[in-house]
């Protein structure tokens, strides 16, 4: 069997402008970052915004699905991918909910929801969490927390939200 290995520098909206889903497998530890992981990307972000700089996310390894074409499993970023999509969601709800006219339906499709089928997924319980609590802001009364990792996620959305 052989392998064959390609390296690309792509921007955001390349990687995010297809209908292929990123799956974090089930062998890669749960989301993790706390709050200085989080703030460290979005001080980063903003200080690139500001000074209109290219910024350099981070390496991203990813294979092609070999069950599913459609599907790409990230086999090394999968922390720094899943924070930039919080950070994505909550940046575009915001616009949104001040009406602006940069954001559009289009935009939620590439880097959060594209019809029936979530841009990330992940390989463990905290996958329905994510596309619950995170991407669709299905809060009942109470949040059944049941990992570390689903806390952080919340984390991560509420420092956002802050944030921005």
């Amino acid at each position: 069997m052989s392998l064959s290995l390609t390296a690309e520098q792509k921007n955001l909206s390349e990687i995010f402008d297809t209908k292929q889903q990123y799956i974090i497998p089930s062998y890669q530890r749960p989301y993790s970052w706390e709050y200085d992981e989080c703030y460290q990307l979005y001080s980063d972000l903003i200080e690139a915004f500001k000074t209109k700089q290219d910024y350099f996310i981070g390496n991203l390894v990813i294979a092609k699905s070999n069950e599913n074409k459609a599907k790409l499993e990230v086999i090394d970023g999968q922390q720094r991918l899943t924070t930039f999509i919080i950070f994505m969601k909550v940046l575009l709800d915001l616009m949104l909910k001040n009406n602006s006219t940069k954001v559009s339906e289009r935009t939620r499709r590439i880097y959060i929801k594209d019809g029936d089928v979530y841009k990330l997924k992940l390989s463990n319980e905290d996958s329905s969490f994510l596309h619950q609590y995170i991407f669709e802001d299905n809060f009942a009364e109470s949040i059944n927390i049941t990992t570390p990792s689903q806390r952080l996620l919340i984390e991560a959305k509420e420092f956002f939200f802050e944030s921005l």
